[in-house]
């Protein structure tokens, strides 16, 4: 029982002396919370196309030395082959006289005769209306058709009246009508004016088309006469330098209606 009564005791003495302080209201103010807003970092993307090449494996080249099983390629220098030009053996066995009412020719054996009648109303070298508009024209054509010789016949309305032109700027300008894409300057060679015994006149000249031409390798030689009653056109074409024997014995052998008349 004393040791209750001293805890009471001790109890009021307690409770007497001390003051008791209310403890403090505790307010809890909501925080505001402030959201910085993040920055997106985009990282740019940036597609790269490689592209694989495979290239083949090198064949190994063999050496001189050192391989075997292996025979090395021929290096012998290949000599080159020219081919000959085609020339008649004996062109002068080997030749047919053809002759008519305009002119003789020989031409060699074999080769093909045609003939036509074609119009030719008009003529730059003698004017208009100094022609008859009907022309005769003979080819002699090769076996295999890569030369002939041609010959046109035209006929003068009125005899004796056309003179030939003997200025080469004249026959150069009736290259360039055949040949669209050349100057006549820079393919006529060897142009010469001859006349025959009888006075009657001619006219000479090669055409030799160059390479930078479409019509290349076109070539040929040309003799335009004048007589009393006719013009003539005689070409040889083909190549000139490897027939050259063939083309001088036709020219040589020529004769036009006069002299041909003549010699009968």
């Amino acid at each position: 029982m004393k040791f209750l009564a001293v805890l009471i005791l001790i109890s009021l003495v307690l409770a007497a002396g001390c003051t008791t302080t209310p403890p403090k209201k505790i307010i809890n103010t909501p925080a505001t919370i402030t959201e910085t807003p993040s920055l997106a970092v985009t990282t740019p993307f940036t597609t790269t196309s490689t592209q694989i090449i495979i290239l083949p494996t090198p064949t190994p080249v063999p050496t001189e030395t050192g391989f075997t099983g292996y025979t090395l390629p021929d290096r012998t220098p290949v000599p080159l082959v020219t081919e000959s030009p085609k020339i008649l053996v004996d062109p002068v066995s080997n030749y047919t006289l053809y002759s008519n009412n305009d002119f003789s020719v020989s031409y060699p054996q074999g080769w093909e005769v045609v003939n036509e009648i074609m119009r030719y109303p008009s003529n730059r070298m003698c004017g208009e209306n100094k022609l008859k508009p009907e022309a005769r024209l003979l080819t002699f054509r090769s076996a295999d058709s890569s030369l002939n010789f041609t010959a046109l016949t035209m006929d003068f309305v009125t005899v004796d009246k056309c003179d030939i032109k003997t200025t080469i700027d004249v026959w150069q300008d009736t290259i360039q009508p055949r040949f669209f894409d050349v100057a006549g300057p820079s393919a006529m060679t060897n142009f010469e004016v001859k006349y025959s015994e009888f006075k009657t006149p001619s006219v000479n000249f090669d055409v030799m088309i160059p390479q930078s031409s479409v019509f290349y390798p076109a070539e040929y030689s040309e003799r335009d006469i004048v007589s009393y009653t006719h013009f003539y056109t005689f070409r040889f074409n083909g190549n000139l330098t490897g027939w050259k024997e063939v083309k001088d014995t036709m020219f040589r052998s020529l004769k036009t209606e006069e002299r041909a008349k003549v010699v009968r």
